[in-house]
């Protein structure tokens, strides 16, 4: 059409060059026309850009153990949509979502060095709940871990692992008694010596992910203690 002028209409608008390019950023699926007149007369042509929605990823997780040594629940989730946040947990207790009691409801909060490495991501995504004292009853009780979305918390995934089941009395072991025979001993030395330098979480005693000469004193400190 030899165009000497060009006018936008639909998802643009407004005068345009007669050549060139021009970059859009739409958000969501649009058509954009362009109408160029000359002295050949006018013409007209129009493109789609098609926006795909962003799919939103369900938390992801898993419920390690239930550590008898001290009562604690542990394990963890994370939601890749906001890999670097953390995501809230929701533990049940004798029943799933909807037939169990809720227990506790919050944040991870634990560094997880063996996540973050192994999902090339940062933040703290691990949990460790203590289990009340009225479940510590010498009964079994069943437990559920949910990770909940952030973008949407109406969802959830049930942790892998889930369920689990513990069995507690009122007593609480003396901590550094690894095999639980109710004496801490030369045999909890023994088995924290195999472990040395590894991240077994029966002899790691401060939980801090290796075993070292921080879990020997501990264990040193309760030397013959009972429970």
């Amino acid at each position: 059409t030899n165009a000497t002028s060009c006018t936008a209409s639909n998802a643009w608008s407004g005068t345009k060059a007669t050549s060139g390019s021009q970059s859009v950023s739409p958000a969501s699926t649009s058509t954009y026309t362009l109408t160029c007149t000359g002295s050949g007369g006018s013409g007209n042509a129009s493109i789609s850009v098609t926006v795909n929605a962003v799919v939103n990823q369900l938390p992801q997780g898993s419920f390690d153990e239930i550590r008898t040594s001290d009562g604690v629940v542990r394990g963890w989730t994370v939601d890749l949509d906001s890999s670097t946040s953390a995501n809230d947990v929701q533990i049940f207790f004798n029943g799933p979502v909807g037939t169990g009691t809720r227990v506790f409801s919050g944040p991870t909060s634990i560094l997880r060095a063996d996540v973050n490495s192994s999902l090339g991501i940062s933040g703290n995504h691990g949990f460790e709940f203590t289990i009340p004292t009225s479940y510590r009853d010498g009964k079994s009780h069943s437990v559920y871990v949910y990770g909940i979305d952030i973008n949407d918390s109406t969802k959830s995934t049930l942790l892998t692992g889930s369920p689990k089941s513990f069995t507690l009395s009122a007593s609480i072991a003396v901590v550094g008694d690894i095999n639980q025979d109710h004496i801490v001993n030369s045999i909890d030395y023994s088995i924290l010596n195999t472990h040395w330098f590894t991240a077994d979480s029966a002899s790691d005693l401060n939980h801090d992910g290796i075993v070292n000469a921080i879990d020997y004193s501990i264990l040193n400190s309760n030397w013959f203690k009972t429970w």
